[in-house]
């Protein structure tokens, strides 16, 4: 099964934001854009039928979470036409500007899959993620927060307890100890949520 990698991308801003990054995209190689190698398995109907409820639902200049979980459930209605198994695991604990699921289908080959799968997920929802995520504040999951909380005090590490999000909880540890509150949001994320598939990016 595949499932929806956001939240390492989100911590990998972070990071960029405190630490500075510089230009990853890669070289171009000449070969076909990530929209062709992305659609390309897909029908010609699909890919105007999510092009349009992205549009539709973007057309007032903002994304809901309303807006965000039809499209996420377009996407599923997407994959099921291309014989994926689908699973809504719904909003990410960590952040909440997520919503998390799975997809695969052993019977598939990995490049059906992820044809498929990155396809279906590009025409229905890419856009609209990517204007949520970027409009929207980070809000942890209060149990997470405040297990993270008290996983860094075990550790010597001192919060105000006033923190909402990763990015408060790095301010108020410091940029030194980045890797420390990663770790313990993700342990704390998974010792609440076992059976979630989540992603912290450690």
């Amino acid at each position: 099964m595949r499932s929806q990698r956001v939240l390492s991308i989100a911590v990998a801003l972070l990071a960029c934001g405190l630490a500075g990054c510089s230009d990853v995209s890669e070289p171009s190689s000449g070969k076909p854009t990530a929209i062709n190698q992305q659609t390309y398995h897909l029908d010609d109907r699909d890919i105007k039928e999510g092009e349009d409820l992205q549009n539709r639902l973007m057309a007032d200049g903002s994304v809901s979470r309303s807006d965000y979980e039809q499209a996420v459930k377009a996407v599923g209605e997407c994959f099921a036409r291309y014989n994926l198994r689908f699973t809504d695991e719904g909003w990410d604990p960590v952040g909440n500007q997520t919503i998390d699921f799975t997809f695969g289908n052993p019977e598939l080959s990995d490049d059906e899959v992820l044809g498929y799968g990155d396809g279906c997920q590009k025409v229905y929802l890419e856009r609209i993620q990517e204007s949520f995520v970027a409009s929207s504040e980070p809000v942890m999951d209060p149990a997470i927060l405040k297990a993270s909380q008290n996983c860094l005090s075990k550790q010597g590490i001192q919060t105000t307890r006033n923190e909402t999000n990763i990015e408060d909880l790095v301010a108020s540890a410091g940029k030194a100890a980045f890797d420390d509150v990663l770790k313990c949001v993700k342990e704390s994320a998974q010792t609440l949520h076992p059976n979630r598939s989540l992603n912290i990016g450690v």
